[in-house]
């Protein structure tokens, strides 16, 4: 059996590589018996040949998988229910179409949707074309204090928690960047703020995520701000209104959450451009781009800002960067 220890470390399972045969064997008897307990196989009436890349991951209580797949079929057969495992799955429909039976629930995900579902009970998902998605599973012990009536809430997510739904989404592409395991305070600390977003994504407002919880949500929402500003680092006029209206925030409550962190949302901008910028300079392939240039392509627009900045910041000016080190 393949074990996921809660470290977080990435297993990726991916079948391209593999025959037609070896793939249908490997995914029904590693990933779906021994991972995801599900009955796994190729959709006979589809003419897209079964391919499947996922990647699994592991927290105290959470069970992660994300990753593409097309042309199958996955059952959490009555056989399968008797495994014990009583766990409430969030599902995440990233692209393509799927075909979701559970109770009375004969849905097809679009995209971007969400569904709650019960690993306790039978289950039927099809994938006629290849397409992403998540899928949580979380703990019913971690789950069920924070979510009131949660048997409740099976099937579509409704849109009052679309904006969680949003940051949950965001956070784990932040946490997706991670390659390696990580210590057990800081998985328990993940764990903790995934169980919170799944919580409100599901319930909204009526969440039980109360005082002792905000810390968590609002780890959450600076790291997913912190990864919008890095990816747009380079833009020249960058400011923290626009950061706020893409994540549905007031530009007050990015301020707080930045100060919160013990620095202000120019601060974290301006050391990332820098950073951005340090980067370009030690990189010996690039001693062809003018200080000027370096400097724009890091969201600077003034050279002399950028030159005071950065030696404030690396003790030199930009152009040492280039000089070669004396040798005695």
């Amino acid at each position: 059996m393949l074990a996921l220890n809660a470290d977080f470390a990435p297993a990726r399972l991916a079948l391209r590589n593999l025959s037609a045969r070896r793939r249908v064997e490997h995914w029904h008897d590693v990933i779906g018996r021994q991972i995801l307990r599900l009955d796994s196989e190729p959709l006979d009436d589809s003419d897209i040949a079964f391919d499947a890349d996922m990647v699994l991951r592991a927290l105290p209580g959470i069970k992660i998988a994300t990753g593409t797949v097309g042309g199958s079929r996955d059952r959490r057969t009555p056989e399968l229910t008797h495994d014990g495992n009583d766990d409430v799955a969030l599902l995440i429909n990233h692209s393509g179409p799927l075909c979701i039976r559970q109770r009375s629930l004969d849905a097809i995900a679009a995209r971007g949707e969400g569904f709650v579902l019960n690993c306790a009970e039978p289950a039927d998902f099809r994938r006629p074309q290849p397409g992403g998605l998540t899928v949580l599973y979380l703990s019913r012990a971690g789950l069920a204090p924070l979510v009131e009536n949660l048997d409740d809430m099976h099937g579509r997510l409704s849109h009052r928690g679309e904006a969680a739904m949003r940051l949950l989404v965001s956070y784990l592409d932040v946490l997706g960047a991670s390659r390696e395991a990580l210590p057990p305070p800081l998985c328990q600390s993940i764990s903790s703020h995934l169980f919170e977003l799944a919580a409100m994504a599901i319930a909204g407002e009526d969440a039980s995520v109360g005082a002792d919880h905000v810390p968590g949500l609002a780890a959450a929402q600076l790291s997913a701000l912190k990864a919008d500003i890095v990816r747009n680092v380079a833009a020249p006029y960058l400011n923290v209104a626009d950061v706020a209206s893409r994540h549905r925030l007031s530009t007050r409550a990015v301020q707080r959450l930045f100060e919160h962190d013990g620095q202000t949302f120019s601060e974290f901008l301006l050391r990332e451009r820098l950073a951005r910028a340090h980067r370009i300079l030690s990189n010996r392939g690039a001693e062809a781009l003018k200080i000027g240039e370096v400097a724009f392509a890091c969201g600077f627009g003034d050279l002399s800002y950028f030159n005071r900045s950065f030696r404030r910041r690396y003790g030199i000016a930009p152009s040492e960067m280039r000089r070669p080190k004396r040798t005695s």
